[in-house]
């Protein structure tokens, strides 16, 4: 149980990042840099101190597509905050995104859902039409806000079909290899994005980006030894219902996002939906 927790508070420092990030005047293509690579180095320090750095072209390929996938989904949501939308609103939206494997396993692999995974599918969508007003109170919904959001929702749920095609593809001893090119593969396309943008990242925009990069793969890391001991049924909704409610509850303290009645029930259908799509 305490892989779960630390999982949940490396989530949490994930999520929160975004917000300080931009509170600190750091530009999101600095940042990026410095998540791939705090990301990368550490990817590879695991590998090798595991032992099992063993190449795989397949899982490198897979990596490398999540990688595109992870840079512009985290690129997307970064300036949907920086127009102004609230963190807890829409950090609930995107999380939903997990449908999109389930949507994914019955177009790919025509996987049936059962009546449960039906409803996590209605209550989804139900959600994300309750939480639509994600924008700071007074702030009107741009066509470039719905973009930004669409980008980060679609592209974290490609990320996630991504890595359950390597559990499908019975290439999970190679997850090694998809997360050193996933990792590479947002390194690389934030260094591009520098040298296009000739931004050079700051002292601050590395370090809050290593952060987060630490953060963010320690979620992966403390998921995968919690899963040792907790079934993925309990564990994946637990790590991600226990997110979403502490992403609210600092919000709510840190910058004072108040939800609404009608806001407050969004969240609970959506904490739902999590729970029955892991059923």
């Amino acid at each position: 149980m305490i892989y779960l927790l630390a999982c949940i508070l490396c989530s949490l420092g994930w999520t929160v990042s975004y917000r300080l990030s931009l509170r600190s005047g750091c530009e999101p293509v600095g940042t990026m840099t410095g998540i791939g690579t705090a990301s990368f180095f550490v990817a590879l320090i695991i590998s090798i101190a595991e032992g099992s750095v063993h190449f795989n072209a397949a899982a490198a390929l897979l990596g490398t597509c999540g990688g595109f996938c992870m840079y512009f989904a985290v690129f997307s949501y970064f300036h949907l905050l920086k127009g102004g939308a609230r963190l807890g609103i829409s950090w609930t939206i995107v999380t939903l995104s997990m449908t999109i494997p389930t949507a994914g396993s019955i177009l790919l692999w025509h996987e049936l859902p059962g009546s449960l995974q039906w409803l996590s599918l209605l209550f989804t969508v139900i959600s994300i039409v309750t939480l639509g007003k994600f924008k700071e109170k007074g702030s009107s919904t741009g066509k470039r806000d719905i973009l930004y959001l669409s980008a980060a929702f679609i592209l974290s749920g490609a990320g996630a079909l991504i890595a359950k095609t390597l559990v499908s593809l019975n290439l999970e001893q190679h997850r090694n290899t998809y997360f050193i090119f996933l990792f590479a593969t947002m390194l690389l396309i934030a260094v591009c994005v520098d040298i296009i943008s000739l931004h050079l990242p700051s002292k601050r925009e590395l370090l809050t980006g290593g952060a987060m990069g630490l953060a963010g793969i320690g979620n992966y890391w403390f998921i995968i030894r919690a899963l040792r001991d907790v079934p993925g049924i309990v564990a994946f909704p637990f790590r991600t219902c226990g997110s979403i409610l502490l992403t609210l509850i600092v919000t709510r303290i840190a910058w004072r996002e108040r939800l609404g009645p009608m806001e407050i029930a969004g969240v609970v259908l959506a904490m739902v939906a999590i729970v029955l799509m892991s059923l």
